[in-house]
């Protein structure tokens, strides 16, 4: 007897398409649930909102712990704090979940008058770093004193390092998940001088956000 494993995946796929296979499966998950069992016969994890929202949480923490550690200012923590869930879809098999940046994370520029847009997310720069084509001198507005500005920073790239970090928990893995980065946190994302040439850094330390 020969089996086309290609053929029965597909046959498989179909069922759990059609909607037969999404009752039969929605009530299987819910007498799993009800029942208080944390895997199906199979050994899969079982996954319900509750559970999504615990790991995605998990994560949320994860960055705001890598970010601290890799000297992010204190300042530009407060920003990376408003990280929170802005939407949890739930599809046939999976979660899709959404999460943003709840603050403003804009700064002026050292120099307004010339670059009146100033910087307008500051996670990203300090998560990719920059090169900028010159420095420039100004007044940093926080502190009331003129600063120059660094012209290149390579950037803490925390974002990345989370996400490392998360998928390569067992547990995490389980579960399949996936996490796509926006492309402004991408590591090499293309920040650059034209867009960051216009603000500044007192020094390695104390930074001017």
């Amino acid at each position: 007897m020969k089996f086309n494993q290609a053929s029965i995946n597909a046959k498989v796929n179909r069922w759990i398409r059609s909607t037969e296979g999404k009752r039969r499966i929605a009530a299987t998950l819910k007498e799993y649930q009800d029942s208080g069992r944390k895997y199906t016969d199979a050994g899969s994890p079982i996954v319900n909102e509750t559970v999504v929202r615990s790991i995605v949480e998990g994560f949320i923490a994860l960055v705001r712990m890598t970010a601290q550690h890799s000297g992010v200012p204190q300042s530009v923590m407060r920003n990376i704090n408003s990280l929170r869930i802005t939407r949890l879809t739930k599809n046939d098999m999976s979660y899709d979940v959404e999460l943003n940046f709840w603050d403003d994370l804009s700064r002026p520029s050292l120099q307004p008058s010339l670059y009146p847009q100033g910087v307008d997310n500051i996670i990203s720069l300090l998560n990719s770093g920059y090169y900028a084509s010159h420095s420039i001198k100004g007044v940093w507005a926080s502190r009331g004193f003129r600063v120059k500005s660094r012209q290149s920073f390579g950037g803490y790239h925390f974002m990345e390092d989370a996400v490392k970090t998360f998928l390569a928990n067992p547990t995490v893995q389980e579960y399949g998940i996936k996490i796509e980065l926006a492309e402004e946190y991408e590591y090499n994302s293309g920040v650059g001088a034209s867009a960051f040439e216009d603000y500044g850094e007192y020094d390695d330390y104390d930074l001017p956000f």
